[in-house]
C-alpha cells in the first residue's frame, strides 16, 4: 500500500466585597508593609467560550469484553454546519459506562443534541480456533517537563517530545510561557502580545491578537483547561479571554487589584479559576472558593505563580524568591527563599498527585521538593543573555520503541490486491520478496467491495517469508466514506445506529456514516475468516486527503472521503468498534498531515492509545536489495513520535497514538519489488 500518490472580549462583572486578611503560613515569608485588597465576585456560574466556528464531538465506546470507558474527540473545523451530535455505544459483553458531550461554539450553524446511549449485540462471526486476541498493558504516563525561554525556545526533559519553537522565526517574539496538551504530543506557546502558537497536536482556538484585528494585546497570564481542549489568557488588569472549552466565569477588569495579575489556575473541573496579583491578592471565579480567609501578603517579592491542588481543595502561591504559601489542602514541602539565587524564580509546577513540586529560575535551574523527580535542567547550559527562561510546564514522556510488542528494527513489506497475479486471481504474483520479517496484508480495498482475491495465498507467503525470527502477519482494511452506489446503500441501511432510512437530517447522516464503517469492517472480518486468514492486529487505512464536496465519497473523482470530518470520524469509529467487537487489536495507518484533514481532531480512545503505522517516513538507503537492509538510525525520532515532516511543523505521531510501524516513502526511487518497506519500532 502506498499512501495516496471563539473568541470573547474580556468583560467587566459586578464585584462584591470580600475581605482578604491574614492566614497562618510557613515562617519563610519575609515581612514588609502589608498589602490588603478587597475584591470578590458574585458570579457563580460560567459561560462556555465562543471559539472559532467548529463543532466538537466526543464519542465514547466501551468495547466487548472490556472494562472501563474510552473517549475520543473530533473537531470539525470552520465552515461546518448542522447539529453537533454526541453518542455513546456499549457493545454486548462489556462492562462500564460511557459519557459523551457535544459543544457547538458560536459562529457555527446548528445546535448540540443530547447524549445517546445505545446497546447493541456483538456481530456473530465465524472464527477459527487459532484466532486469539491480546490486551496490551496500559503503561502509566511518565512525568516530564519543558522549559520555555523568552525567545520562544522550548527545552524538553524527561523524555518529553519536541515539536517546534519560535527561535527560528524571523520575527522575534517575547514569550510568556507554554502549556502541554493532555497526551504530551503537543504544546502551546503564549506571547506577551497576545499570540498563541500551537505545535504538535495542539489546536489553535484563537488568540487575543486575532480578536483585536491582529493588533498586539498585552497578556500577563495564561492556563490550559484541565482537559487541554482550550485555554484562558489574562491581561495585566484582569481581563479574561477564553477559548476552546475554557469557560468564562468572570474577570477583574474595572476593579483595581492594586497590582497587575501574575497568574491564573483553573479548578479541576474547569468550572472556575483563581487569579492572583503580584501583590498576593487571590480572586476566585466560578466554582473556585476563597481559601485566603484573613491573610495579608507582606513580602516585597512579587508573586509569580499560583497552582491548584489536584482536588481543588487548596492552592500554592510562589514568589520570585521561591517562597511558597500554601492554602487549603496544599502541602508545604520546602522553598528556595533562604537560598542564594542568581536569577529569580519564574515558574512553579506541582506534581500530578500534589505531593511535590518543581521551581525553576531564569537561568533554567530546577529545584525539586516532595515526590517531584529530577529530569534535567539548564544549569550547565543556561540561555545566553538577554534571553532568560520564563516558564516551566508539566507534560508526559512521549512513547518509545520499547513499548512496541513486535520484533524491533525489523524490515518487511505490505501486500495488497495489486500484488495478485492478475485482477481477480487467487494467486499472488511471483515477484515478491523471499523474506519479510513483518508483513501486512490487505483484506479489502474498499469497505463495500474490492476484497483481496489472493488474500489466502498472500498469507501463505507471509508465513514462509517471516522465517523463524519474524512476526506473524498482520492485516489491514482500507477505509472510505460511504458512496451513493447500491452496495454502499445496502451496507449502511441498518446497523448499530438503527435503520438510517427512518431518520432525518444529521442523525440520518451520522447513522449512515457509522453503520457503513461498522458493517464494512464486520464484513471484512467474515471474509478473512472464510479465507482461513486470521491476525491479532488489524490496521485501518485512512488516506487521501482530497475530500468530496458532499456528505458522501466520490470514487470516480478519487475523493475517498466526504466533505465532513465529523461524518468521516463516525465511519472510522464504526470500523474500529466492529474490529474490537471481534476481539481484534486495532491500529491506524495514516500520516498526521492526512489524518487531521480527513477526520479533524478526532482521537479514538479505549483501553489505551492506538498503535500507529506511520506513512511518509524517510527512505533510509535507496536502493537496497532484499537481504542487505541497512540499520536506519535516522528513524529513531519517527518511532518516538517526535519527527517533523519536511516543510511543516507537524510531528509524525497523531491521534494520541503510539508509533509501532513506519512505512518508508521511496519518492522517485524505485522501491524493492515495487513495494514500500515497513520498519518496526
Amino acid at each position: 500500500m502506498i499512501l495516496a500518490r471563539g473568541i470573547r472580549r474580556a468583560r467587566t462583572v459586578a464585584m462584591g466585597l470580600l475581605v482578604l486578611g491574614s492566614l497562618i503560613v510557613p515562617a519563610q515569608g519575609s515581612t514588609s508593609a502589608a498589602v490588603t485588597s478587597k475584591i470578590s465576585t458574585t458570579l457563580s456560574s460560567c459561560e462556555p467560550a465562543p471559539v472559532p466556528p467548529s463543532t466538537t464531538t466526543t464519542t465514547t465506546t466501551t468495547l466487548a469484553g472490556s472494562t472501563g470507558t474510552g473517549t475520543s474527540s473530533t473537531t470539525t473545523l470552520a465552515g461546518s454546519t448542522g447539529t453537533g451530535t454526541s453518542s455513546t455505544t456499549t457493545l454486548a459483553g462489556s462492562t462500564g459506562t460511557g459519557t459523551s458531550s457535544t459543544t457547538t461554539p458560536a459562529g457555527s450553524t446548528g445546535t448540540g443534541t443530547s447524549s445517546t446511549t445505545t446497546t447493541v449485540a456483538s456481530p456473530t462471526t465465524t472464527s477459527n480456533s487459532s484466532t486469539t486476541s491480546t490486551t496490551l498493558p496500559v503503561i502509566p504516563p511518565t512525568p516530564a517537563y519543558d522549559l520555555v525561554t523568552s525567545a520562544g525556545d522550548v527545552q524538553t526533559f524527561g523524555g518529553a517530545g519536541f515539536f517546534g519553537s519560535r527561535v527560528s522565526q524571523s520575527a522575534p517574539t517575547r514569550v510568556l510561557g507554554g502549556a502541554s496538551t493532555a497526551d504530551g504530543l503537543g504544546y502551546w506557546i503564549f506571547s506577551t502580545t497576545g499570540d498563541v502558537f500551537p505545535y504538535g497536536d495542539a489546536f489553535s482556538y484563537g488568540s487575543p491578537r486575532l480578536a483585536f484585528g491582529n493588533r498586539p494585546r498585552r497578556i500577563r497570564a495564561f492556563s490550559a483547561t484541565p482537559d487541554a481542549q482550550g485555554y484562558w489568557t489574562v491581561t495585566p488588569t484582569g481581563g479574561v479571554f477564553n477559548y476552546g472549552d475554557a469557560a468564562f466565569c468572570g474577570s477583574a477588569t474595572g476593579v483595581s487589584p492594586h497590582r497587575p495579575i501574575a497568574a491564573i489556575t483553573p479548578t479541576p473541573d474547569g468550572g472556575g479559576y483563581w487569579l492572583v496579583t503580584t501583590g498576593g491578592v487571590v480572586i476566585p471565579f466560578g466554582d473556585a472558593t476563597d481559601l485566603h480567609g484573613t491573610w495579608t501578603y507582606r513580602s516585597k517579592s512579587p508573586i509569580v505563580a499560583i497552582q491548584a491542588t489536584p482536588d481543588g481543595g487548596g492552592y500554592w502561591l510562589c514568589n520570585a524568591r521561591g517562597a511558597i504559601f500554601n492554602f487549603g489542602d496544599a502541602r508545604f514541602l520546602g522553598s528556595t527563599e533562604h537560598r542564594r539565587l542568581t536569577q529569580p524564580v519564574v515558574g512553579f509546577v506541582a506534581t500530578k498527585d500534589g505531593n511535590g513540586y518543581w521551581l525553576t529560575t531564569g537561568t533554567g535551574r530546577i529545584y525539586l521538593f516532595g515526590d517531584a523527580g529530577f529530569h534535567g535542567s539548564d544549569l550547565r547550559n543556561p540561555p545566553k543573555s538577554p534571553t532568560k527562561v520564563v516558564g516551566m510546564f508539566p507534560t508526559i514522556a512521549t512513547t518509545t520503541t520499547s513499548y512496541v510488542p513486535l520484533p524491533h528494527q525489523s524490515f518487511g513489506y505490505d501486500i495488497s490486491n495489486f500484488q495478485c497475479k492478475r485482477p481477480g486471481s487467487s494467486k499472488l504474483q511471483s515477484k515478491v520478496p523471499a523474506s519479510s520479517a513483518i508483513s501486512i496484508l490487505e483484506v479489502a480495498g474498499w469497505l463495500d467491495s474490492a476484497t483481496n482475491p489472493c488474500l489466502a495465498d498472500a498469507a501463505a507467503w507471509a508465513t514462509h517469508a517471516a522465517g523463524p525470527n519474524g512476526a506473524s502477519y498482520q492485516l489491514y482494511l482500507f477505509l472510505n466514506a460511504p458512496g451513493t452506489n447500491v452496495e454502499a446503500t445496502r451496507l449502511y441501511a441498518t446497523g448499530p445506529r438503527g435503520s438510517c432510512g427512518l431518520l432525518t437530517g444529521n442523525a440520518r447522516l451520522e447513522c449512515i456514516a457509522y453503520n457503513y464503517g461498522f458493517n464494512g469492517a464486520h464484513q471484512a472480518v467474515l471474509y478473512a475468516n472464510q479465507q482461513g486468514v486470521h491476525a491479532v492486529t488489524w490496521w485501518v487505512d485512512i488516506e487521501n486527503k482530497t475530500l468530496s464536496r458532499s456528505n458522501f465519497s466520490n470514487f470516480g473523482e478519487n475523493e475517498f472521503w466526504s466533505g465532513s470530518t465529523r461524518l468521516n470520524a463516525a465511519t472510522v469509529q464504526g470500523a474500529i468498534d466492529a474490529l474490537r467487537a471481534a476481539g481484534i487489536e486495532v491500529g491506524i495507518y495514516s500520516s498526521s498531515l492526512q489524518f487531521s484533514k480527513i477526520v479533524g481532531h478526532y482521537v479514538p480512545r479505549a483501553s489505551g492509545p492506538l498503535p500507529l503505522w506511520i506513512a511518509g517516513a524517510p527512505w533510509t538507503g535507496p536502493p537496497y536489495p532484499d537481504r542487505t537492509l541497512p540499520s536506519p538510525t535516522t528513524l529513531a525520532s519517527w518511532c518516538a513520535g517526535t519527527a517533523i515532516y519536511r516543510g511543516t511543523t507537524r510531528v509524525d505521531a497523531f491521534a494520541g497514538g503510539v508509533p509501532w510501524i513506519l512505512q518508508e516513502t521511496p519518492g522517485a526511487t524505485n522501491a524493492p519489488f515495487g513495494l514500500d518497506p515497513d520498519y518496526t519500532c
